[in-house]
Parts: C-alpha cells; structure tokens; sequence
C-alpha cells in the first residue's frame, strides 16, 4: 500500500512539474504606443502624439498577452523563449542600430514586463528623417506566437524653447514655433555653471545640434589630484560669426582647453575681473577645465579677452548622453553640423 501512495505522490509531483513547465504566455500582440525610457525605467507616456525620438535613442513598445489590464503584459522569459524577430523596413532601415526583446521596469506599472526595443542610430543631423516598415515576431512552437508591429518613428533632436544649452541635446535655431528667442541680432546664450553664457549675433545662423554639461572629467582629475577642477563640457559648437565666450571663475583661477587626448591647453590672459570671468572671442566652443592651481604639462596659448579662436575649431568632438552616443562634425565655414 505504501508502494501505491508513494508512487502516485511521485506521479501528481511530476505531472504538478510538467503543468508548471508548460505554462508558458503567447504573446498575443505588441502595444502600438512607443515609449522611451528614462534613467533606466520606460516611461508610461506615449510618444505616440509626436511619434519622433532623437538619434541614439530606444523606443519600447510593450508585449501583450491578451489579458488586458496591469496583467496583460508578458513577464517571464519562458514567454519569449525562441521567438525571431523579423524586419521589413520601407524608410530608414539604415537609421536603426538593432531590434531586440527586452525586460525593463515600466514605470505605469511599477514592474518588470518585457518590451520590443527599437535602438536608434546615434546622428548630428539637424534634418528629421523617419523609420517606417513592420517588426514580426514569430515562434512555431506551442504555444505559437505571430504579432505585427507596425513602426512609425520621425527622427529628429527635440527644438530648444529658449537659448539655454543643456545635457540633453537640442536643436537650436530652427523654425519651430515654441522657440522665444529670434534669430537676429545680438543674443546671449546660457550654458550650464554659474554665469557661463556666450553672446553671438544670430543673423543668418544655420541650425545647430547642442549639447553641454559640467560633468567630472575623472581622467584628467587623475592627473591633477590636488587640484579643484571645474568642468565646462560641449559637443564642439561652431557658430557663423564670431562671438564672446564668459567663463565665471575666481580671479585666482586658471583656464585650460581640454583638446582631443584630454590634453590641455592653457588660456591666458583672458579673465576680465570687472566680470568676474574668463572672457574670449570665438567661434567654435570646446570643452574648458577651470583650476584653482597652475596644471603642469600642458600648452599656453598667450590670448587677449577680444580675440580668441578655439583650437578645435574644426575638430570632431564625442560626447554621451542619454541620446547615445555620437561624433559631432562641424563645417568651420557655415558653422553648421554635418
């Protein structure tokens, strides 16, 4: 008897395994609404109503089973187990990076579910382009899984309202109807730090993508660890005319370029102390160090606060951000992106 009961417990053990095992969702369709993500976590706001992201960008469109509600997305990985994913692309199929499946946290759920992710190319551009064409998923086996996707995404870096240059890359200088600032004239331009802000005369400016920060350069603190450093971050920013450049510092304080390499150049005799600032003339804005001491091993570039030329002027310059990551190109000629 004790036969029988242990080997029926072991049947209803195996079987209760078995039905486990097997339990796997189809995904019965792909959310139409786009989302992008933010530090990591989808945002549960659509793009849907602009249907544009910028080069370097993710869109997520969530996995469904069909249920509906909080309970309708697909969360576990058996779920997406040998599923291919097929692209046809009518527009833009050389703007995409990669098509994957992915588990992320959304935000309107507050859970981990999984989503199609759409990476964008990283690009300068300041013209809009789009991707358009249809993303499959497939698997053969139980239980079976065919769901379209059709994709519509415009392309293009987010218009700056104001003159104001932050991480994020903008497009600055455009016909868009939100911006309060005009392109003619004399107009001052605010970049992040205390007071740091370059005052240009617009008229005729060309479009430009811009971006800059006051992140921690850690390689080259490592060179100077007595040093207080301050950091002023651009992704090589070329204007048409000339203009002037004000970097609030102390007055104790010392100016460098930061070159390709990390290399350093000194920029001397430019603080104005009426201002409180280093003040140069240029077209072309780089990336600046601020120190409270004389950094050792680098170039001096003797200047005077009314005429100053970037050395980068027609350099390429990298930069990261949560657009990804790209390769600004300048023309030194029309001080556009290419």
């Amino acid at each position: 008897m004790k036969k029988i009961l242990i080997f029926v417990l072991t049947f209803m053990l195996i079987l209760g395994m078995s039905t486990v095992a097997l339990a796997t969702t189809a995904i019965e369709d792909i959310d139409t609404a786009g989302h992008l993500a933010t530090e990591g976590v989808v945002d549960s706001e659509s793009i849907n109503g602009s249907g544009s992201a910028a080069p370097g960008e993710t869109v997520y469109y969530a996995l469904l089973n069909g249920s509906g509600g909080s309970d309708g997305y697909i969360t576990t990985s058996d779920d997406v187990k040998n599923i291919t994913i097929k692209q046809t692309w009518d527009e833009g199929k050389d703007k995409v990076e990669s098509v994957t499946l992915v588990r992320k946290k959304y935000d309107a759920t507050q859970t981990n579910i999984y989503f199609l992710a759409i990476k964008l190319k990283g690009s300068t551009t300041t013209v809009s382009y789009d991707a358009i064409g249809t993303v499959t998923l497939k698997r053969t086996s139980s239980p079976v899984v065919d769901a379209d996707l059709a994709v519509s995404i415009a392309i293009k870096y987010p218009p700056a309202e104001e003159l104001e240059v932050v991480k994020e890359p903008h497009l600055f200088f455009g016909s868009d109807s939100s911006a309060t600032y005009e392109l003619t004239g004399d107009n001052t331009i605010k970049f992040p730090g205390d007071d740091n802000e370059f005052t240009v005369n617009l008229t005729g400016q060309t479009k430009l993508v811009m971006s800059a920060n006051n992140d921690y350069n850690s390689t080259i603190a490592a060179k100077y660890p007595s040093a207080d450093l301050t950091f002023l971050n651009t992704n090589g920013i070329s204007f048409f005319r000339t203009g002037e450049m004000k970097i609030s510092a102390k007055d104790s304080s010392f100016l460098y370029l930061i070159n390709s390499g990390n290399t350093l150049t000194q920029i001397k005799n430019a603080y104005d102390s009426s201002q409180g600032a280093f003040v140069f003339s240029t077209k072309t804005i780089g990336s600046y160090v601020i120190s409270d001491v004389a950094l050792s091993s680098v170039s001096t570039s003797s200047v005077s606060s009314s005429s100053y030329q970037s050395s980068s002027s027609t350099a390429s310059t990298s930069y990261s951000s949560t657009y990804g990551s790209s390769t600004i190109k300048v023309n030194p000629s029309t001080g556009a992106a290419q």
